[in-house]
C-alpha cells in the first residue's frame, strides 16, 4: 500500500476509518533535516510498506506535531514510529538504521518474521 504524507496528526482519524481489520496503521514521525531520513529510513519504510498489504503507512513531519500529541504518545526521541491497531497505539519505538527498523517492525507483528527486505 502506498505511503501517505499527512499534514497533521489530526488527519489520523481519517486514516483509522480506512484501516483494514487485519492490519495496522504505522506512523513515521520524522525530522526533514535528519541525515538518516532520506538516505536510510524513508526508503526502508517504503520497502516495508510493500510487504504489508493489509496495513497503512503514513508519515508526519515533526514540525506539524503539537505538544499534546507528542505527550499523549510519549514522543521524546526522533525519529519515532507509532503502531496502531484500530485506534489504539500498541507500540512506540525509535530506529535510526534499516536493521533497527526492520527488527522493530517484526517484533511488533507488522512485518512477518521471515520477510526479506532488499537493500536500499
Amino acid at each position: 500500500m502506498p505511503i501517505r504524507q499527512l499534514s497533521s496528526p489530526l488527519d489520523l482519524s481519517n486514516v483509522f476509518s480506512e484501516q483494514s481489520p487485519m492490519g495496522f496503521t504505522v506512523v513515521y514521525i520524522f525530522e526533514e533535516m535528519a541525515p538518516y531520513h532520506e538516505s536510510i529510513l524513508k526508503p526502508t519504510f517504503e520497502l516495508i510498506s510493500r510487504e504489508c498489504p493489509f496495513s497503512q503507512f503514513v508519515t508526519i513531519e515533526l514540525e506539524s506535531c503539537n505538544e499534546s500529541f507528542c505527550k499523549e504518545h510519549n514522543l521524546f526521541t526522533y525519529p519515532a514510529f507509532l503502531v496502531f491497531k484500530k485506534e489504539k497505539c500498541v507500540a512506540n519505538f525509535s530506529a535510526e538504521t534499516k536493521y533497527g527498523l526492520i527488527k522493530q517492525m517484526k517484533k511488533h507483528g507488522v512485518l512477518k518474521e521471515d520477510a526479506e527486505i532488499p537493500n536500499v
